[in-house]
């Protein structure tokens, strides 16, 4: 009789250790990653800045700035802007050097200019404000005509003020709208930045396309991990 019972219970065992390992199996296939709060009333929902979903590894992203941010700089594309680093006298706030000419950080500038956000104004008021903050710029003097033209300003502006996220060549984490910036040459001595726009990689199904200006005019290309990346910001 107790050899039926331990067999009995061998049995319900196994029976009950399969069903579990059914379970986390599903479980680990079904389970997505909560990366957004989303309001359960919809009004709310609706103004919800970022609202991300996972879908079987693709990404689709809600994000009004972010969408916005990322049209602004694809209106942008124009191969016939000579590069062009010097310095230029210019308004203030609202500045900007000829339409002709631009650098990789005037990418940036134009674009967010376009959701009306005027980055120099910010920067520079911003340098100011760190003066006696020891904030992090390194500028001795501030100049509104040239600070918002270097990437190191515009990286330390995004970390004091906006978000700054993992710079891991995932493909997932960067989406429409983030702010990328590189380490380039062979000791990675110059400095590059750019912002990942809603087109897909013609060669990765799960990577967005970058518009920048390294030389060729304002154009979007397939270069988010051609290079060392030194930050990745959303603001």
């Amino acid at each position: 009789m107790r050899f039926f019972l331990n067999i009995l219970f061998l049995l319900l065992f196994l029976s009950n250790y399969s069903t579990e390992s059914q379970e986390i199996q599903i479980t680990e296939t079904t389970t997505t990653e909560e990366v957004a709060f989303i309001p359960q009333n919809f009004s709310d929902r609706e103004q919800v800045i970022h609202t991300i979903k996972y879908y079987d590894n693709n990404v689709v992203i809600t994000d009004s700035t972010a969408n916005s941010l990322s049209s602004a700089a694809m209106s942008l594309v124009d191969s016939t802007i000579k590069y062009d680093g010097s310095f230029y006298k210019m308004d203030y706030p609202m500045g900007d050097v000829p339409d002709s000419i631009g650098v990789c950080t005037d990418v940036i500038i134009r674009a967010y200019r376009k959701i009306e956000i005027d980055l120099q104004q910010l920067i520079h008021e911003d340098i100011v404000k760190s003066i006696s903050e020891n904030g992090g710029y390194r500028v001795i003097k501030p100049d509104p005509c040239i600070d918002h033209r270097r990437v190191p300003n515009i990286q330390t502006f995004m970390e004091r003020n906006g978000t700054s996220l993992s710079t891991l060549p995932n493909p997932h984490n960067y989406l429409p709208g983030d702010i990328v910036t590189w380490k380039m040459g062979y000791y990675e001595e110059l400095n590059h930045i750019g912002i990942v726009v809603n087109k897909k990689s013609d060669r990765y199904p799960f990577q967005y396309q970058v518009m920048h200006n390294i030389g060729g005019g304002q154009v979007i290309e397939d270069c988010l991990f051609s290079w060392t990346i030194s930050g990745h910001y959303r603001y």
